[in-house]
């Protein structure tokens, strides 16, 4: 049995999600596992749809987490950069970054890891392009608390929402602010605000919702309270018709765009960062105008050892042009969108390869990770002797090199892309054909 130690937060907060999701995949493997959770003991209030055995086989793992600790055995950590400069032996770390100028602080913490696994790939190459020669990029999964369910939906109207914590980052005052340009007090419209922010208080939050709403009172925005479950949270983007949380200046993966899309809605997404799912198949794209200081005096303050630097810029005009097309859209179910939940799973992960290659009989065929990449970004030559696929676009570039050995029929190669993973299938020289031999 592997041994593994695992340090993460257990709660209803996005971190606490991924944690979760890592831990529940864990246990299905198997794992000698010991469980150091971050802040307290585990908190399961959003979770109604884990069972007891989960809950206890996690209080099992905590408690005798002492007694597995040493110096050999690995230890998985999902948390930020910032608080993961006290590194434990072998320690392995998932992290978020959300911006574009590592500080000589944060550079220094992910060389100190024995490897770090971003969930953008912006990210990744970010760091490498400093001289971290110890990261890499894994996407995250499709939380299986999440399904298509019966929902309250708004007759003859078209329902938007907005999921994530109230931040200039996420964009949130601009978003409604367009919005309520656009489509304010048109009943054949609906915008749901679900934004609290853990960080603020009532005054400030409040201070902030109504900034974003000019002073003015629209008949067709709602927010909602902080819901308590997933449950409630699955239902929430159940009843929606198109989501706007993706139109964010900067991410490290963006759960609720990334959910809503993968239940069949239409997701509006900003075209940088960490979309590294999303395409023009699948989302509503709005392309950057550039970036801007990311700083707020809140999350992001200048001259700080940590998130310095700058993230993306969207053109208003740009986003409610995404509106337009979003509502011709609405009522149609992303098809496309679903395929989300099996290209990205949580049993995938550790399990990535650059490319996996499979003998088929007659054929080879080769899979490449390029999620963020369109088709025209991406070129491929082959000769007699190797495979080359490049893959280049504004925000970064990613190559590949396949030895094929003489192996297969350069001519009749072919490709096909989807949802971030490019297929090239390669009939061999020799192909095994079945006949029938008589005896002279």
């Amino acid at each position: 049995m592997k041994k593994l130690n695992f340090e993460g937060p257990i709660n209803g907060l996005s971190l606490g999600n991924v944690s979760v999701n890592f831990l529940k995949e864990l246990k299905k493997r198997d794992i000698d596992l010991g469980l150091f959770p971050i802040g307290d003991k585990g908190e399961f209030e959003a979770y109604d749809k884990i069972s007891d055995e989960f809950k206890n086989w996690v209080a099992s793992v905590s408690a005798t987490r002492l007694k597995k600790l040493h110096p050999e055995t690995p230890t998985l950590k999902v948390w930020h950069i910032n608080g993961s400069e006290r590194v434990l032996p072998n320690q392995y770390l998932y992290s978020f970054y959300e911006v574009d100028s590592p500080t000589e602080e944060e550079i220094n913490i992910v060389k100190l890891q024995k490897h770090v696994f971003f969930s953008c790939s912006e990210a990744a190459e970010v760091f490498k392009s400093k001289g971290c020669d110890n990261v890499s990029y894994i996407p995250l999964g499709f939380d299986p608390d999440f399904s298509n369910v019966e929902s309250n939906k708004l007759n003859d109207t078209i329902h938007f929402g907005l999921i994530g914590k109230f931040e200039r980052r996420k964009n949130t005052q601009a978003i409604i602010q367009l919005w309520t340009k656009k489509f304010g007090n048109n009943p054949k419209y609906q915008l749901t605000c679900l934004v609290n922010n853990p960080f603020l208080n009532d005054e400030q939050m409040n201070q902030a919702v109504q900034a974003s709403l000019s002073g003015q009172n629209w008949s067709n925005v709602n927010f909602l309270p902080r819901l308590k479950t997933n449950s409630e949270m699955n239902d929430l983007m159940n009843s929606i018709d198109i989501d706007l949380s993706g139109l964010s200046n900067g991410e490290g993966w963006n759960l609720p765009s990334f959910n809503a899309t993968a239940l069949g809605k239409w997701s509006i997404v900003s075209n940088c960062s960490a979309q590294d799912w999303a395409t023009n198949e699948n989302s509503i794209l709005v392309e950057t105008i550039g970036k801007q200081p990311c700083y707020d005096n809140f999350f992001f303050k200048e001259g700080m050892p940590f998130n310095q630097g700058e993230y993306y810029k969207l053109s208003g005009d740009d986003i409610i042009a995404g509106f337009d097309k979003a509502v011709e859209k609405a009522g149609q179910i992303n098809t496309e969108g679903t395929k989300l939940r099996d290209t990205f799973t949580y049993s995938k992960f550790g399990t990535h390869k650059g490319a996996d290659v499979k003998d088929c009989g007659d054929v080879y065929t080769a899979e490449f990770e390029l999620a963020g990449f369109a088709k025209e970004d991406i070129d491929i030559t082959a000769t007699n002797d190797n495979l080359i696929i490049k893959a280049k676009n504004t925000k970064r570039q990613k190559e590949f090199k396949l030895n094929l050995y003489g192996a297969v029929s350069v001519d009749d190669i072919s490709c096909d892309t989807e949802n971030g993973l490019l297929t090239v299938t390669m009939p061999k020289k020799c192909v095994s054909e079945q006949r029938k031999i008589k005896v002279n």
